[in-house]
C-alpha cells in the first residue's frame, strides 16, 4: 500500500479536512523544498518562519494536502485543520503505530544512536524494514519517520529517539512503543537541561517504560546508571575478553576494519565490518544482539555486516593525498570525544605527527568548563603534534593540557575552521577532525585533497 487513509488522519488528530480530502498520502515533510508528489506538508510555525506562508509553494511541488492550525482560504489544497500541528503529528503517529504488525525497535543513548540504527537496519534488510531517515529523532522527526505508508507492510521498524529536555522521551515513547529497546550509551550530554548524567539516564530510560516492551539491550557505559534507567528487562551487552557472558563481545582492528567475536546463545560467533573503535564495536554488539533476538541467524548477520561501513562524517577514515584523516564531524560530547580520540591514537601509532582540529562540545551547562579541561588532559599530545581548538571553551581545553604537563607551543585557539587551512597545507601526517556540528570541521577537507604542500 502506497498511502495512508486521509480519514484516519482526521480521526487520529481530532482535526477536520477542509477543501476536500487528499487523494494520496505518500509521506510527510515540514519543509516545502522537500515536498514530493503525494506528500502532506506540515505547516509548522517556528521563530524563524511560519509554514503557513509556504502552502502555495508546497502545492506547486505536488503536495496532496497540508496540516494547518489556520485555514488558508486562498490556497486550493486540502487542509487538515488542527489546534496544534506538532501535537497533531504525534497523535497521528501514535494512532498509526497502533495499526502496525511490525516489530518495533526503539534506540536512544548519549551517542551512537544513528550508527546503531543504521547497523540494525542493515542486519534486518532482507525483510521489509522501515527506519529513521538520517537522524530525524526528535519530537518532530520521529512522527515524520513513522508516518510513512511503508509502516503498514513492514516486518520491522527501527526508530531512533533523541532528547535534550526532561519530558520529551515520554512523548517519543508514546509514538514509538518499542517491543525491543536499545540504549547505546549513557554519558554527559545535554546537561544544560538534563542536569546530570543521572538525569540523562533517567530520561533515556523512559523509552523502556511501555507495555509492549519485551527486552532491552544496553551498552556497558549504562552499567553505573541501571538504577536510574530502571528497567527490569534490560540486558547489558559488554566487552569481555573471555566471552563468558551471553551477548558479551571482544574485537580487534586493522586497516580500518574490525574483527568482532560475540557470545550468541552460548556459542561464540565471528563477524567483520568496516570502521574501528570501541564505540562502534559496542553499537555493533547491540545491533547483533537485537537482530539475533529477532530470529536472524548468525550467518545472515555476518554476511550483512561484511560490507557495512560507517556513514560519512561518523567515525570515518579517509586517505587523502599524504594524509590519513579521521572524520567525525557530526556531533560531539565527552563520551564520543574520548572514544574518537582513543580510536585515532590507536590507529596512528608511531612517531608520525598528528594534527588535531577539535570543535568544542555544546549544551554541557555548568559542567562545560570542567569537562573541556578533562578533554585537554586526555589528549595524548606530543612535541611533534599540532592542536587547533574552536569554540567558547577552547581556553579550558588548553588549560587542561597545561595542567597535565603537556607542551602547548603548537596549540592554538581559533575562531573558525577556515583558519586551520594554512597550517594543514604545510602539514604531513595524521589528521583528527571532531567537534559539534556547528563548527563545520569538514570544510577543511578540500584542502587535503591534493596532498601536502611542498
Amino acid at each position: 500500500m502506497d498511502t495512508i487513509d486521509a480519514s484516519d488522519f482526521e480521526s487520529w488528530t481530532s482535526g477536520q479536512w477542509r477543501n476536500g480530502f487528499p487523494s494520496k498520502m505518500a509521506g510527510l515533510v515540514n519543509d516545502s523544498r522537500k515536498v514530493q508528489p503525494g506528500f502532506l506538508f506540515a505547516a509548522i510555525k517556528t521563530q524563524a518562519r511560519d509554514g503557513h506562508d509556504f502552502l502555495n509553494t508546497a502545492l506547486e511541488a505536488g503536495a496532496s494536502g497540508a496540516i494547518v492550525n489556520r485555514f488558508q482560504t486562498e490556497v486550493e489544497i486540502p487542509q487538515l485543520l488542527v489546534s496544534d500541528v506538532q501535537k497533531a503529528l504525534r497523535a497521528a503517529a501514535r494512532g498509526y503505530r497502533e495499526t502496525w504488525k511490525a516489530k518495533v525497535i526503539g534506540i536512544t543513548g548519549s551517542c551512537g544512536k544513528t550508527t546503531c540504527k543504521e547497523l540494525l537496519a542493515c542486519l534486518l534488510s532482507d525483510s521489509e524494514t522501515l527506519s529513521t531517515l538520517g537522524n530525524l529523532n526528535n519530537l518532530l522527526g520521529v512522527p515524520m519517520s513513522i508516518l510513512k505508508p511503508q509502516g503498514q507492510t513492514a516486518e520491522f521498524a527501527v526508530l531512533e529517539a533523541g532528547i535534550s529536555e526532561p519530558g520529551e522521551m515520554e512523548l517519543l515513547e508514546e509514538c514509538i512503543q518499542p517491543e525491543i529497546g536499545i540504549i547505546t550509551s549513557i554519558g554527559p550530554a545535554h546537561l544544560q537541561d538534563l542536569g546530570s548524567v543521572e538525569g540523562v539516564a533517567k530520561e533515556k530510560g523512559k523509552l523502556l517504560k511501555g507495555s509492549r516492551l519485551e527486552i532491552a539491550f544496553v551498552g556497558s557505559t549504562c552499567m553505573p546508571y541501571l538504577k536510574q534507567i530502571d528497567c527490569s528487562k534490560a540486558v547489558v551487552v559488554e566487552p569481555d575478553e573471555e566471552l563468558s557472558k551471553l551477548w558479551s563481545y571482544r574485537f580487534e582492528t586493522s586497516d580500518g576494519r574490525t574483527r568482532h567475536w560475540q557470545n550468541i546463545e552460548g556459542t561464540v560467533r565471528e563477524f567483520e565490518y568496516g570502521g574501528t573503535g570501541a564505540g562502534l564495536a559496542s553499537n555493533a554488539a547491540l545491533a547483533i544482539a537485537a537482530a539475533s533476538h529477532l530470529g536472524r541467524g548468525w550467518e545472515t548477520v555476518a554476511e550483512s555486516l561484511r560490507d557495512w561501513r560507517p556513514a560519512q562524517m561518523r567515525n570515518e577514515w579517509r586517505k587523502l593525498g599524504d594524509w590519513k584523516v579521521f572524520v567525525d564531524c557530526y556531533n560531539a560530547n565527552p563520551l564520543s570525544m574520548r572514544d574518537s580520540l582513543d580510536t585515532f591514537v590507536r590507529e596512528t601509532s608511531g612517531e608520525e605527527a598528528r594534527f588535531y582540529l577539535i570543535g568544542c562540545m555544546e549544551e554541557l551547562g555548568g559542567e562545560s568548563k570542567r569537562l573541556h579541561e578533562e578533554l585537554g588532559r586526555a589528549i595524548p599530545f606530543r612535541k611533534q603534534d599540532f592542536l587547533l581548538v574552536i569554540g567558547g571553551e577552547a581556553s579550558s581545553v588548553l588549560h587542561g593540557m597545561k595542567c597535565a604537563g603537556r607542551a602547548t607551543d603548537n596549540c592554538i585557539a581559533i575562531e573558525t575552521a577556515e583558519e586551520a587551512t594554512e597550517q594543514l597545507r604545510n602539514f604531513s601526517g595524521n589528521v583528527f577532525l571532531k567537534g559539534s556540528r556547528k563548527y563545520r570541521l569538514e570544510s577543511v577537507l578540500p584542502v587535503l585533497q591534493g596532498g601536502a604542500a611542498c
